[in-house]
């Protein structure tokens, strides 16, 4: 079952589980003080994720659509499942997969703890900004679209394993991109 809403806001003291996955088209918002517990459960966002204080406890984060805000940091899986434009610095502590969809780092800093992988045949992730920074902890994997004109700026750091795969553009970085 999935419980589907244009804008959902947790305020209060009690704690509340999620017995559900979760689908917001506008504004998820927890509020300081609050605490979800949706670790059991998908949360998918095409909006404004706002959750201050971390008090939500998630399993895997769905980015859907046209996510407007995100907390600086967070603890999940993250698949992106559309165009992306990172609207904020973020740091993850988990694995980020970008399924046959593309993220736009902009002039935003992304670190993630965990492996980053980029897959399908419309999968990207595109850096075009000087300011643009990601980086990654574990291994990264580049299975996706072509990257020509996709990695021009900005600066990619990956602590673990690196591959490319699927094709001779799958991943190409030009030479302002570091």
């Amino acid at each position: 079952t999935t419980q589907r809403f244009a804008n959902v806001r947790f305020e209060g003291t009690g704690a509340v589980t999620l017995l559900s996955d979760v689908v917001a088209t506008g504004t998820l918002e927890v509020a300081t003080g609050s605490t979800v517990d949706a670790s059991d459960d998908v949360v998918s966002i095409s909006g404004a994720f706002l959750d201050p204080a971390n008090g939500m406890t998630l399993q895997q984060l769905n980015l859907t659509g046209n996510v407007t805000a995100l907390p600086a940091t967070l603890t999940a899986q993250l698949s992106v499942d559309a165009t992306v434009n990172l609207p904020n610095a973020f740091a993850l502590t988990g694995d980020v997969t970008v399924n046959n969809s593309r993220l736009l780092i902009g002039a935003n800093q992304m670190d993630v703890t965990g492996d980053f992988t980029v897959t399908g045949s419309s999968g990207l992730l595109t850096m075009l900004n000087a300011a643009s920074d990601v980086t990654i902890g574990g291994n990264a994997t580049f299975a996706g679209g072509s990257h020509v004109n996709q990695l021009t700026n900005g600066t990619l750091s990956i602590g673990g394993n690196f591959s490319a795969s699927g094709s001779n553009t799958a991943f190409v970085a030009q030479t302002a991109h570091a």
